[in-house]
């Protein structure tokens, strides 16, 4: 478990549905000679999901909202 920083916290209170306050990334893969497929990609990353336990974490509030939310592990 691992807390928020400040200013991850304060962005995150000032996201709504209408103001995102987050970015996204865009990768196109064309298959070339190798035939790289779909399903490859996915058994790729998750042969190396575990290199950067960042990319396994997921956000869960403070109870009853009394301190800055929290990284948990997700184990799916």
């Amino acid at each position: 478990m691992k807390r928020l920083g400040g200013t991850d916290a304060l962005f995150l209170s000032l996201e709504t549905p209408s103001w995102h306050q987050h970015i996204a990334g865009l990768t196109v893969l064309e298959p070339g000679p190798n035939g790289l497929t779909f399903e490859d990609v996915v058994q790729k990353i998750s042969d190396r999901i575990g290199y950067c336990p960042k990319f396994t974490w997921k956000l869960k509030e403070a109870p009853l909202g009394f301190d800055r939310p929290m990284w948990i592990d997700d184990p799916d």
